[in-house]
């Protein structure tokens, strides 16, 4: 998750926005940069839904956004392997162009 911070967000802003977020067990990385300071959140399911509703509403805290992937689990990150199903003897997801 990264938590995008207002522009006017203090230094206090953004460090309570790390502590909080250590405080649910992740790990926090900030960024600053010309106009606007993000901090990315590091950690798992659990941990990362139980920061999100601690943090988008504490000062300077404009907004958060989820970074995880659509379709995660079918992915060839997670899944290297064809999937190959046989319907009516015709296998779909083989090497072969089905026609």
């Amino acid at each position: 998750m990264v938590v995008i911070m207002k522009r006017d967000a203090t230094e206090a802003d953004v460090a309570g926005v790390v502590e909080r977020a250590q405080e649910c067990g992740l790990v926090a990385h900030v960024s600053k940069g010309a106009e606007r300071t993000i901090v990315g959140l590091i950690g798992h399911g659990v941990a990362v839904g139980e920061a999100h509703g601690r943090i988008e509403s504490m000062p300077g805290v404009e907004s958060l956004v989820p970074v995880t992937k659509p379709f995660k689990l079918v992915s060839r990150e997670f899944h290297e392997e064809d999937t190959i199903v046989e319907v009516n003897g015709v296998r779909l997801g083989d090497s072969e162009v089905v026609a």
